[in-house]
């Protein structure tokens, strides 16, 4: 099923607004394919009839939520092109998954090394509450081979890249 919602949702709604219909249900979804590659592309394409209803929902910055009976993951609008084609006129959507957000936030700068509250250096799960402070998103279960103890060593760079090369290649996971 899809779902679709605001733009807004922040990580202390997202939970509660999930549970309600959102702006409404996508029933009639020509094609929708989620695209998932481990550290590659996660996104999802939908293809939706113009003239259909739910068909103005589809706006770029709102949230689809993809659902099936295992699990349900959010996506955020990033193009929506209209088009002609043999199944009459067209809605193309693109959205990247939503964790892509992280992309557009700035870490200014991290040095758990300077901090004398870690002198031996910081687990897994205080690295990535540190990198998503102020972000909107909150740390889950944070589960790796090891406690190992290292430090972030961070200036001005996005939150999604200090993840890839910062965290995961320190801590895996």
């Amino acid at each position: 099923m899809l779902r679709i919602y605001e733009k807004d949702l922040t990580a202390a709604t997202l939970a509660t607004v999930l549970m309600t219909g959102g702006l409404g249900t996508l029933p009639f979804t020509l094609s929708c394919t989620r695209h998932q590659k481990i550290n590659g592309d996660w996104s999802l394409t939908l293809t939706y009839p113009l003239d259909a209803p739910g068909a103005e929902l589809l706006q770029p910055e709102r949230i689809l939520c993809y659902e099936d009976d295992r699990s349900a993951q959010c996506y955020r609008i990033s193009r929506r092109k209209p088009k002609t084609t043999r199944q009459g006129r067209i809605i193309e959507v693109e959205a990247p998954h939503l964790c892509y957000d992280l992309a557009h936030k700035r870490i200014e700068n991290i040095e758990t090394k300077e901090d004398d509250r870690f002198p031996d250096g910081i687990t897994a799960a205080q690295a990535l509450a540190q990198l998503l402070e102020g972000t909107g998103f909150q740390a889950g279960d944070v589960t790796v081979s090891a406690d190992t103890l290292d430090y972030l060593d961070i200036l001005r760079k996005d939150v999604m890249t200090c993840l890839k090369d910062e965290l995961l290649t320190k801590w895996g996971g």
